[in-house]
């Protein structure tokens, strides 16, 4: 969907959601945030102008980002051999 080519009147959910997919597909999680806050903010002036009485952006949210896997987290937070040592502190204080 080639948002910049749609009449603002006669947007609908389906082409905000067709056009955050095609943004999902070509820019990162915040540039996506930014073009739908953008987005969004033109809808809210249209509804305040009178030239729409809704928004099709409403509701429309940014893709979340993706969790980290435990082992992902753990691997960044601790090398093998600080996580041995500390497994090696804790169990001899709980000697």
């Amino acid at each position: 969907m080639d948002f910049r080519r749609l009449e603002p009147a006669a947007a609908t959910l389906d082409d905000v959601l067709d056009y955050r997919r095609n943004l999902v597909e070509l820019y990162k999680r915040s540039t996506v945030q930014i073009r739908l806050t953008t987005i969004r903010t033109l809808f809210k002036a249209l509804q305040r102008a009178g030239l729409r009485s809704d928004n099709p952006v409403d509701g429309v949210r940014a893709p979340r980002p993706a969790a980290a896997a435990p082992d992902s987290v753990l691997q960044k937070a601790l090398s093998p051999e600080e996580a041995a040592t500390f497994l090696n502190y804790l169990s001899k204080a709980a000697t």
